[in-house]
């Protein structure tokens, strides 16, 4: 199956945030931190609350790839951001 693949939310964890993984729309239990390890393939999303301020992100996950959701970033300040996903050359 190519073994987990490391998803990073690209927001740092803080006291204030609350991080929620779900693959195929079904919320993945104790995962609760900026980084999952996916273990199967699918649509996974993050969703991020920081405060009320509600950010998600969804990548499709093919077991081939590997993927890096970017850079951190600081939520709320501006109060809105897009939280993107690319593939490297």
């Amino acid at each position: 199956n190519g073994g987990t693949k490391l998803l990073q939310s690209g927001v740092s964890a803080h006291s204030s945030r609350q991080f929620s993984w779900y693959v195929n729309n079904t919320r993945v239990v104790g995962a609760t931190s900026p980084n999952y390890n996916a273990l199967v393939a699918g649509t996974i999303t993050v969703v991020v609350d920081s405060l009320g301020c509600i950010q998600s992100d969804q990548i499709l996950l093919n077991s081939d790839l590997t993927f890096d959701l970017g850079p951190d970033k600081q939520l709320c300040s501006p109060a809105q951001d897009t939280l993107r996903s690319f593939l490297p050359n």
